[in-house]
This record gives structure tokens, sequence and C-alpha cells, in this order.
């Protein structure tokens, strides 16, 4: 049987990186029998997912994406693989580019974020001149993959994208390890798992759990990023240090999913939060404003957690009250999380979409 050569082109694969987690899920479930597995790592090596041994690997320990294009075209020309994959913009306009150059492969694009939303929360000409080749190159690519409905809105609406090249695929879970946890009447551990950045709405998280002096609460923050040192100002400011503490991410956070009540998110914007989908699945239900993004598409209202009017503080603070005093069933919360997200959905789907290019060729 000849396989199929599918070559994974990623900035990098690090661990607490949503788009590093899904992209290795997805790596790790593809039918090694009928794929042959070939990654390319862009960036100096940190620490990162361990791929299965039959996955070939390639790291060009770049410090920048320009400075590896030509030994990343050079590879592609050795591979010859039927089909690419890649997962960042600046790494999907560059590889749309080689296929311009070279049409012996099929291209599949990744778009992780509301793009033209994101590139412009920090306007500079740099973002300007991305959000132009987005536009476009992006239509040159064979399929685009998003995995909200916004996303695909943002796309089509906001940078003219061809509606028959996007297709809506979901964020994917491994099946969780669930330890059975007993509720605390007297006690509540909340948890954020989050970049530490202005859009991901971690000081108006704070503002929230300023206001709920009532409720017996420890917050578990996870999570790297450029704001993390005025964050941490911000939280002895207000006096929650003793109530609130901050780790860096890790590979054990599911541990905490485990240990936690309740998970939260205060981002203005996501594309389809994966810490929210995995914290749910373990059965750690979640409040989040209904942002931009593809929170409302994971969180079932009432089941799964609750979904809070962007911006409403004080609907957020007695949401957490309420589930304070009355818990979601864990078992359930899981279950109908797991099953929409689970491997075998997701996997069929991106399956069928392989299975249809290979068709039209």
């Amino acid at each position: 049987m000849i396989k199929t050569k599918i070559l994974f082109v990623l900035p990098n694969l690090n661990i607490g990186g949503g788009g590093s987690t899904v992209v290795s899920n997805i790596i790790s479930n593809l039918d090694k029998d009928k794929f042959e597995i070939i990654v390319v790592l862009i960036e100096k090596k940190t620490k990162q997912f361990t791929l299965p041994s039959y996955v070939k690997l390639y790291e060009l320990n770049s410090t920048g994406l320009i400075k590896a294009s030509l030994s990343l075209y050079r590879l592609i020309l050795l591979i010859r693989p039927n089909l690419v994959f890649s997962n960042s913009s600046h790494i999907n306009i560059l590889m749309i580019f080689f296929k311009l150059l070279n049409r012996r492969f099929k291209l599949i694009i990744r778009e992780s974020t509301i793009i033209s939303i994101f590139l412009n929360l920090k306007f500079s000409l740099k973002n300007k001149f991305i959000l132009i080749l987005i536009k476009y190159f992006y239509n040159f690519s064979d399929k685009i993959i998003c995995q909200s409905l916004d996303m695909k809105d943002d796309l089509v609406n906001n940078l003219n994208i061809n509606v028959n090249k996007i297709v809506i695929i979901p964020n994917i879970v491994l099946k969780p390890i669930i330890i059975n946890k007993e509720n605390n009447d007297n006690y509540i551990q909340i948890l954020s798992v989050t970049r530490l950045e202005k859009y991901k709405g971690i000081y108006r998280l704070i503002d929230i759990f300023e206001g709920i002096q009532d409720v017996n609460f420890k917050l578990i923050i996870i999570g790297e990023g450029s704001e993390k040192s005025n964050f941490i100002d911000y939280i002895k400011a207000r006096k929650l240090d003793q109530k609130i503490t901050i780790l860096p991410f890790n590979n054990s956070v599911q541990k905490y999913y485990n240990s936690s009540d309740l998970m939260v998110s205060a981002s203005f914007i996501d594309g389809m939060p994966n810490s929210i989908i995995e914290s749910c699945s373990h059965g750690c239900p979640t409040i989040a404003f209904n942002c931009i993004g593809g929170t409302k598409e994971i969180i079932i209202e009432g089941v799964n957690g609750f979904l809070i009017e962007n911006g409403n503080i004080e609907a957020f603070q007695n949401s957490v009250r309420s589930f304070y005093k009355h818990r979601l069933n864990r078992s359930l919360v899981s279950s109908e999380t797991y099953k929409k997200f689970s491997a075998e959905n997701i996997m069929f789907k991106l399956n069928n979409l392989i299975k249809n290019m290979q068709l039209d060729e």
C-alpha cells in the first residue's frame, strides 16, 4: 500500500501553546498505515511535545521564518510531499508562495484566531501588511481549516476569502483521565489557563474576583505572557495575592483540571480555546464571557458551563456565586464535551477532508 506523504510545517511544538496541542493531537491520531508523517519545526528547540516514534522530524533551529525559508523550500523539494499542512499565518503565507512555485502538493492551512481583529489589536505596519498578504494569498490554498463559525465569517466577510475554500473542524481533545473529585461546600478552587496578555481579559478577570469577597475561593492562573510582571503588580495592589496563584505553563495541567471545581475565561477574543475544551472534558465546567470566537460553540448552557454577556462583570460575579452553591454534574460535563470534540469525531472530519482532496487530483 502506497502511503500518502503528509508534511506538517510548524513554528514549534512548545508545551503550553494551544496550536501546538491541537496539531500534536492530530499527528498522534493519523493512521500511520495510511500516512507517512513528516514534521518540520522552524524555531530553535524548546520544551516541546513528544511525537510518536514513527514520525520523521526535521528541526531547522532558526531564529526566524525568513532566515529558514530557503532551507525549508529545499527540504520540501527533497521530501516531495503529497499534502502540506501549516498552522500559523506567517507560515501559511510562505507555504502558499511555495505552492505557487511548485504545484506538486496540495496545501491545507489552519487559522487559529479571528485574524483580522487579532492583528488589529496592536496596530502596526507589519500587521497591516500581513492582513494584505492574507487577503491576497489565502485564496491560493487548497483548503482552510477554521475552528469556529466566527473565524469563518471573519475570513469571508472581512478578508474576502472564498467560502468554498473553508471547512470548519474544531479542535481535538484526547480522552481524559478523570479522577473523581468530591465537592467542598465551604471552598472552591477556580482555574484559568490563559496567555498573560491584555486581549485575554486578564485584568478584568481580577476585577471580577476583587468583587467576590463573600465566596471562599482560590484562583490558580496557569500561563505566561508579556503582561506577567504588570499583572502580578495589579493583583498585589488589590491585595489578592493570598488568593491568587500564578503558575507557568507545564505538561501537568491535567491535574489542575481534575482538582479544580471551576474554569473561568474573561477573554475579549478567542479562536477555539483549547483550555476550555480540555477543562470541560475533564469534568471541570467553565464560566466565560460570550466573546467573539468559538467559546459559545463549546459551552452548553447549564450543562458544561455558563456564558455571560460580554463585559457584564456583575453577571459574571453572580454566576460564580450561584455555582458556589449549586455545582454541575462533573460526569455530564465531561461526557457532553468529549463526545463533540473526541479524536474519533474530529479525525473523521479531517480524514474525509484529506480523502476528498485526493479525489480532486
